[in-house]
C-alpha cells in the first residue's frame, strides 16, 4: 500500500503482515526510505489496532525528529507538576536529532547529552495521549531503576486457562520455549509488566504499564511478540538467531544511530545473555493474573503525576508537541523530568545524579551501573 506524503507524513510504504500459520500474530509497519528513526510498527491480535498503533508511533517519531516548528527553538513550553506553573525547558529534553547542533552551546555539551522517546505517546484523544504518556514514563523509569539496582520483581502467574483463552499468549509458545512475566513497578497503584521470551531460535523482551494488571500484561505480551513479527514459528525453521553472548557496543553509534537499541538487541545477543541479564528478577513474590478489571479510564493522571512530583520533590514536566508537517489528527505529548531518567541507555546513565534513584532507599546501590540494558 502506498500513500501520498502530504496525507500520512513521510511514509513511503505501509506493510500489513498476516501469517498463514494458525494462531500466529498480525502486524503493521510504516517504512520511510529517505529518513531514519521515524518508522512505526505494532503487533496485535487484529490488523486494525496494529495499523492504528503503527501509524501513531510514526507520528510520534516524526514529531520528535522532523518537527519544523520546535526543532529550531532552544526552549519549549512545559507544565511543571511540582510548582503547578508553566515553564520553558531546554528543547534537548524533548526533540530528537542526531545531526542538528541548534540545542547545544558547544561540541562537548552535544557529545555528552543523550535522549530518547521515553515518556512520549500519541492518541486521537488528548486525555488518552496524556494517560499513555504518563504510563510510558512510569514504565521506563521502573525498567531502568529495576535494572540498575537489580531489584527483584513479582512473578506474574498464569495457567493453562489463560493460555487457552489468549491467542497472543498461545502464539508466544510457537516462538519461545519459555515465557515469563514480572511486575517491576516503582510506582504505587500502577503495574509495570516486563515479558521475557527465551528459546533456542528466538528471544524477546516486552514492557507495558497500566492500572489494571491484565491490560499491562497484554501490552507487555504485544511488545514481546513484536520481537518475532515476520518470523517463522520455531518448529518450522532451522534459523538460529542466537548471536554472541558478550555484546561489543560501538559507543560512537549510540549518538549517531537512531536505531541503536534495536540494532544491538537483535544482532549482538542471545537467549542466554537475556536470561542472565534479567536473572535478578526472580524471587518468591507472586501475583496471579485474574479476570478482575480495574477501571483505568477513571484514573486521574494529573492528580497522580502531581502527587508523585510533590511527594518526592521532583520537577515533572508535561510537554505538548505540535504536529506541524503532517496531516494527521493525533495529539503528541511527553512526560519528562531532569530529576528522573531521560532515556534507558544505562551505559550512559549516572544513577547518582537522579533523585528517582533514591525513591526507595537513601543509600541505594547500583550493581548494574555502566552495564548494557538489553531492550529493543
Amino acid at each position: 500500500m502506498t500513500f501520498k506524503k502530504e496525507q500520512i507524513g513521510f511514509i513511503d510504504k505501509l506493510s500489513i503482515y498476516r501469517s498463514n500459520f494458525r494462531n500466529s500474530i498480525n502486524s503493521a509497519a510504516t517504512h520511510t526510505f529517505n529518513f531514519t528513526g521515524i518508522n512505526g510498527s505494532s503487533v496485535k491480535n487484529n490488523i486494525k489496532p496494529a495499523l492504528k498503533a503503527a501509524l501513531g508511533e510514526h507520528v510520534e517519531r516524526v514529531c520528535l525528529y522532523k518537527n519544523i516548528k520546535t526543532l529550531k527553538k532552544k526552549e519549549v513550553l512545559a507544565f511543571n507538576f511540582l510548582t503547578n506553573e508553566q515553564e520553558y525547558i531546554p528543547n534537548k529534553y524533548v526533540s530528537l536529532t542526531f545531526i542538528d547542533d541548534v540545542f547545544f552551546e558547544n561540541d562537548e555539551e552535544r557529545n555528552n547529552f543523550y535522549n530518547d522517546s521515553t515518556g512520549v505517546a500519541s492518541h486521537l484523544n488528548s486525555n488518552m495521549a496524556i494517560k499513555n504518556s504518563y504510563f510510558e514514563f512510569v514504565e521506563r523509569q521502573s525498567l531502568v531503576f529495576s535494572f540498575l539496582t537489580k531489584t527483584p520483581g513479582t512473578r506474574v502467574i498464569y495457567d493453562e486457562m489463560h493460555i487457552e483463552k489468549n491467542d497472543m499468549l498461545r502464539s508466544a509458545y510457537l516462538y519461545f520455549d519459555e515465557v515469563v512475566f514480572y511486575d517491576i513497578s516503582l510506582f504505587d497503584g500502577i503495574y509495570v509488566i516486563i515479558g521475557i521470551g527465551l528459546g533456542s531460535k528466538y528471544y524477546g523482551v516486552g514492557l507495558s504499564a497500566d492500572r489494571d494488571l491484565n491490560k499491562a500484561f497484554t501490552g507487555a505480551l504485544d511488545e514481546l511478540m513484536a520481537c518475532v513479527f515476520r518470523s517463522i514459528p520455531k518448529d518450522y525453521t532451522n534459523q538460529n538467531r542466537n548471536n554472541i553472548d558478550t555484546p561489543e557496543i560501538n559507543r560512537d553509534a549510540i549518538f549517531k544511530d537512531p536505531h541503536f537499541y534495536s540494532n544491538v538487541f537483535f544482532s549482538k545477543l542471545n537467549s542466554d545473555y537475556i536470561k542472565k541479564s534479567f536473572s535478578y528478577l526472580q524471587c518468591e513474590k507472586k501475583v496471579y493474573l485474574s479476570e478482575r478489571i480495574v477501571d483505568s479510564q477513571g484514573f486521574d493522571v494529573i492528580k497522580d503525576a502531581r502527587n508523585f512530583a510533590q511527594k518526592y520533590n521532583i520537577n515533572l514536566y508535561l510537554v505538548y508537541i505540535p504536529i506541524t508537517n503532517i496531516n494527521y489528527p493525533n495529539k503528541v505529548v511527553k512526560f519528562l523530568s531532569p530529576d528522573c531518567y531521560l532515556h534507558i541507555n544505562t551505559l550512559l546513565i549516572k544513577p547518582e545524579d537522579y533523585s528517582i534513584s533514591y525513591m526507595r532507599d537513601a543509600n541505594q546501590k547500583f550493581p548494574n551501573k555502566n552495564i548494557y540494558l538489553p531492550f529493543p
